[in-house]
């Protein structure tokens, strides 16, 4: 099966190029980027639409941070999964939109100390994960905003659940590439790929198509 994954678009998906020979597309989140719920919902029917044009028999979306239309009920791609168990084809699958909280509050977002209580949720025969966040430690630098200085800031209680299952594929975004930072990418480790699908840097520019994924169908 070839998964073509992205992630964080940003009002910016309509720049994208749909790959060839595609069996699935999987968006972690954050189609939107307005906090005013009402230009949010805006950008989450154009979103919509475009979405359900896509010439893809199977199609994945989780919401994230800046999803706030959604997380209000006024918007809902097609396909839309917040925190539901699935099948990509003939895979197991598990998709969540939650992701630390941080200063400022949006859509999704949940205390540290409380989101290990989210990911008991995940299916131990998980195959294909999909947060809109990352774990720990995994493509998840960013700068800190009053020191400057480099951080990972994804979640710890989200890496011991991969660490556990360990999935085959585990997509994600949330945190963007930036000046002398690279998130976007792929990077294995004890039989998981994990795969930072966030095609739009920090300010929102458009920067990369996204990642197509080949993962074997279960039998």
């Amino acid at each position: 099966m070839r998964i073509w994954a992205i992630s964080d678009t940003h009002c910016q998906h309509r720049h994208l190029e749909v790959p060839k020979d595609i069996d699935a597309v999987i968006h972690a989140g954050d189609e939107a980027n307005s906090r005013d719920v009402v230009n949010n919902y805006s950008e989450c029917l154009d979103f919509s639409e475009w979405w359900a044009s896509l010439p893809i028999q199977l199609k994945y979306f989780v919401p994230g941070n800046h999803s706030i239309a959604i997380s209000k009920g006024l918007c809902l791609p097609e396909n839309t999964l917040a925190h539901n168990e699935t099948y990509v084809g003939s895979i197991k699958a598990f998709m969540s939109p939650y992701t630390p909280a941080w200063g400022e509050s949006w859509a999704f977002m949940v205390k540290r100390n409380r989101l290990g209580a989210a990911w008991d949720y995940i299916p131990k025969d998980t195959q294909i994960l999909v947060t809109h966040g990352p774990p720990k430690g995994v493509l998840d630098i960013t700068r800190d905003r009053m020191h400057g200085h480099l951080i990972q800031v994804g979640c710890s209680a989200l890496r011991k659940k991969v660490t556990e299952i360990k999935p085959k594929l585990h997509v994600f975004g949330h945190i963007h590439d930036e000046r002398g930072v690279s998130n976007y990418g792929i990077f294995e480790r004890n039989g998981t790929k994990f795969v930072n699908a966030a095609v739009c840097d920090i300010k929102g520019t458009f920067k990369h198509n996204g990642h197509v994924i080949e993962i074997a169908d279960a039998t």
